[in-house]
């Protein structure tokens, strides 16, 4: 199932779009954002490629140690860390806007529904993003203070994109096996993805 589909401007970083189905309380949309970019540059500095999946897996030992600590005080929790083992990021990106899907099984699909995503967004708001350029980089470089206003102010220029959203969210259920040739890294944790390795593949 899709968990997540984040939308930002390529040049800036700034978060258009968000939809969340499933994900930490406490994830913030300029963090996904800022991810996405670090593995775009992490390809770009490899061989001047560009990625098409990143897998995260959590290391067993740590996903055997929050299950055990859950079934020892009975509680649960909605957060993506304590309750999926893996997570699948697929990208599609041009000059104007990045699209990351965030999936826990990777479909046959996956690739093709965040380049439609990619196309549709930039068919309906492409203009639109073009002539906000010194709105977003301003938002870019907001303070702490206003970031929360500022982003909010530009989620709700983009809004009408979650009907389109929503026709692609029911995806194949083929699932594609793991990345068959990957180059491993370690991720840090934080906010958003808490002690996952990551894979990445590139076309």
């Amino acid at each position: 199932m899709i968990l997540r589909v984040n939308i930002s401007d390529t040049t800036c970083g700034v978060v258009l779009f968000e939809r969340v189905w499933k994900w930490q309380e406490e994830g913030r949309s300029k963090n996904i954002a800022s991810l996405v970019q670090v593995f775009y540059q992490f390809a770009r500095d490899v061989d001047a490629g560009e990625i098409s999946r990143v897998s995260f897996s959590k290391p067993d030992s740590l996903f055997r140690s929050q299950n055990s600590g859950r079934r020892k005080v009975g509680s649960s929790n909605s957060g993506i860390s304590n309750e999926l083992q893996s997570i699948d990021m697929v990208c599609a990106k041009d000059s104007r806007v990045t699209v990351a899907v965030f999936q826990d099984e990777l479909n046959a699909s996956s690739k093709a529904v965040a380049q439609a995503l990619l196309e549709a967004f930039v068919q309906q708001y492409g203009e639109q993003v073009d002539s906000m350029k010194n709105v977003l980089k301003k938002a870019s470089q907001a303070s702490s203070k206003n970031e929360s206003r500022e982003m909010r102010h530009i989620l709700e220029k983009f809004a009408g994109f979650s009907s389109v959203v929503e026709r692609f969210s029911s995806t194949s259920k083929q699932v594609i096996p793991p990345c068959s040739t990957p180059s491993p890294i370690s991720w840090v944790p934080g906010v958003d993805t808490p002690a996952f390795n990551a894979q990445i593949q590139q076309p």
